[in-house]
């Protein structure tokens, strides 16, 4: 019958091969019809590829191909000799799903072997085969593998916004996704994943839980982010792994990770955060625990872990764990490895009052003794740094010089106690102003 998910293999796949020698007093100089027969239920379908009839090698083919490592642009290679005696092997590889025959071949004399020079982020095919005893004639080639190398390492400062990523990539277990930008989407056995989404201006996945927007277009429609599916049931094998990839850090004197986050939900469990350096996962390096929003409409928070303690590259993996019940999608934004601000964020950043042409807005201070912030106002997603900008001594503060039934988002930022430099930008929080009285006639 036909199969329960009817579908090509992956490109990636890697296809088992079966060998079987035929007695040659039975078969040479015959005619001979090869059949297969599958019997399966309503199941997955099963897939015949590369069906050779050849002469009998020389020597048999290696077999139980491994791909024991790969980097960015390295894999490390190993297969069971066909001859224990083997001294000499050909590879050919190329990409994935290649014909045997059109791909680059080198000769190699150790096992395992180290493949070089290829390009990074990019999923492989490849194949064995082994010089025999005699010195001339060759076995037959292994079973094909494949693999992918790494995404190549990317130096700090860096900034994901997920902008242009698709939405509606759901994470895996026990091999996550390979998002194109370079982090794997991970999943749990049964339960809770990461996935890819576009924010709708309400609640997308579930009812009581997640944003309305993203974080770096906030009140726009379509914005990307990040969120922890919840709604599938309880995981057996938990927390969900989001992990970044390689990043150097040695450019920066202070190097910092910043990160917006939004985990409304009554049911929010926790999210954590480690850090992969010289080897090892530092686990635990960050964590929040619990509801930390009170609704899908309310501003998206920052949060701030330095990185001075760990090497000259790192990755960064956020853990996150499912509650009691679905209320539970924590989401993550703009994540970014930079130099650490000189002092603290403003926060709680809120709209106190509108009219046709002003606003007032409100933050707290990031440093009790701070007394001079920057605000900065533009449309909705307009980039930092591009904005219009007012100086304030107080909060709250009144943004004047608006249009009239129009759509804004600011930010804040605070001016350091060394009198030069400033904290990160906090926000943005979006408002719109009050429309203006119309004249008479009307109509």
């Amino acid at each position: 019958s036909p199969g329960a998910t009817s579908t090509v293999p992956a490109p990636d796949a890697d296809f088992i091969q079966e060998t079987f020698n035929l007695d040659p007093a039975i078969y040479t100089g015959q005619d001979v019809i090869f059949q297969f027969i599958f019997n399966s239920g309503f199941g997955p379908d099963v897939f015949v590829d590369d069906f050779v009839v050849e002469p009998l090698p020389a020597c048999p083919e290696p077999t139980l191909t491994n791909v024991i490592s790969t980097g960015a642009t390295t894999a490390d290679l190993g297969w069971t000799n066909g001859d224990a005696a083997a001294s000499t092997w050909y590879i050919e590889y190329g990409p994935a799903g290649f014909a045997i025959g059109t791909g680059t071949t080198i000769t190699v004399t150790t096992n395992p072997y180290t493949l070089t020079g290829l390009s990074p982020a990019t999923t492989y095919s490849w194949f064995v085969r082994e010089l025999c005893q005699n010195g001339t004639d060759t076995s037959g080639y292994s079973s094909n593998s494949n693999f992918t190398t790494l995404c190549a390492a990317i130096t700090a400062p860096y900034l994901q916004t997920f902008t242009g990523t698709a939405a509606g990539i759901v994470g895996t277990y026990p091999v996550p996704v390979a998002l194109p930008i370079c982090w794997d989407l991970g999943g749990t056995q049964g339960g809770e994943r990461w996935e890819t989404e576009d924010a709708s201006g309400a609640n997308e996945n579930s009812l009581a839980t997640g944003p309305f927007f993203d974080n770096t277009s906030p009140s726009a429609p379509g914005g990307m982010y990040i969120y922890l599916e919840t709604s599938t049931g309880v995981s057996t094998s938990g927390p969900a792994m989001f992990t970044s990839p390689e990043i150097i850090t040695s450019s920066l004197t202070n190097p910092n990770l910043s990160f917006a986050y939004h985990m409304y939900g009554a049911t929010m469990d926790s999210l954590r955060v480690d850090i992969f350096s010289n080897g090892v996962w530092n686990k635990g390096v960050f964590g929040l625990f619990g509801q930390q929003q009170v609704a899908g409409s309310t501003p998206w928070l920052i949060a701030n872990v330095p990185l001075s303690a760990y090497g000259d590259t790192i990755r960064v993996r956020f853990a996150g764990k499912r509650g009691t019940s679905f209320t539970g999608d924590m989401s993550l934004d703009d994540i970014r490895v930079d130099e650490a601000p000189s002092c603290p964020n403003p926060t709680n950043l809120a709209t106190v009052s509108t009219s046709t042409t002003d606003a007032t807005v409100s933050w707290s201070a990031g440093s009790t003794s701070t007394t001079t912030w920057f605000v900065e106002v533009g449309a909705p997603g307009f980039a930092i740094g591009t904005g219009s900008f007012s100086t304030a001594t107080a909060s709250p503060f009144t943004i004047t010089g608006l249009n009239a039934s129009s759509n804004y988002c600011f930010y804040v930022y605070e001016l350091c106690a060394n009198g030069t430099d400033t904290s990160l930008a906090a926000g943005p929080v979006c408002f719109s102003t009050q429309c203006s009285n119309a004249s008479m006639p009307y109509l």
